[in-house]
């Protein structure tokens, strides 16, 4: 068994290099197969592919009958609004943030506020940035970063200094 597995394995693993090539065909065959669409929504959004990551996780949270495995929406709906950021859809993003928000981890709620941060600073609102990030302990160093440009931004040396040095302790040593 072990020998037929190995051999079946060497010639037939080179047709599914990534999720691209395995999930494609197989979405095809089921426009219901909402977990693939999630599995290629993911590979693009990877691939910064961001148009088609967003088509196919619209597909993956359209009502469909074969939504049997991957019951995880928020995951796809966190993805999807990932990928709305990227395509400078900035209210279609931010719409999906906020639907979500009390619903997920306080890990989760980190990524989303620091979107929602990402997005008010897109649109100048410099003022909504601090509010959003201000207060908060981060572990990871761009929140820091984006807050002392919004306080950059106000002219605020002082906290974009205190800032920039919160962030310098979450940075890899060199």
């Amino acid at each position: 068994w072990i020998m037929i597995a190995s051999v079946v394995s060497l010639f037939s693993g080179s047709q599914f290099k990534n999720d691209e090539a395995f999930f494609s065909p197989e979405v095809k065959n089921d426009p219901n197969f909402a977990e693939g669409y999630y599995f290629l929504g993911n590979y693009y959004l990877k691939d910064g592919q961001y148009e088609k990551a967003a088509q196919n996780f619209e597909a993956a949270i359209r009502d469909q009958s074969g939504f049997l495995v991957h019951k995880d929406k928020e995951s796809i709906n966190i993805n999807l609004a990932a990928s709305y950021l990227e395509l400078n859809k900035l209210d279609e993003a931010q719409s999906l943030y906020e639907k979500i928000y009390p619903s997920v981890s306080e890990n989760l709620k980190q990524y989303i506020l620091f979107n929602r941060a990402l997005i008010a600073q897109r649109r100048g609102d410099y003022d909504l940035v601090i509010k959003i990030l201000e207060g908060r302990d981060w572990n990871i160093p761009e929140a820091y970063l984006l807050l002392a440009q919004a306080y950059n931004q106000q002219k605020n040396t002082k906290k974009e200094i205190e800032t920039l040095k919160k962030a310098l302790h979450l940075l890899p040593p060199n």
